[in-house]
């Protein structure tokens, strides 16, 4: 089989165009993830010391009133 030198002219047009987007799109869109990865970890994180502060408060009223009682 002898490929006609317009088609491969093609073929390699077309694959060095889906070449830069497939490398253009895949960086940006794995940066993009991990943006949103780190926002959702901070988000939590937030959450968690928000959660964290209420409860050391409440041990601290817990443990206050206690010490009253005796």
């Amino acid at each position: 089989m002898e490929l006609v030198p317009l088609e491969i002219r093609r073929w390699k047009k077309a694959a060095l165009e889906g070449m830069t987007e497939l490398f253009r799109d895949g960086k940006g869109k794995e940066v993009e993830e991990k943006n949103l990865l780190i926002e959702e970890l901070y988000r939590e994180i937030g959450r968690l010391k928000v959660e964290l502060d209420s409860s050391q408060k409440k041990l601290d009223l817990q443990v206050e009133g206690e010490g009253k009682a005796l």
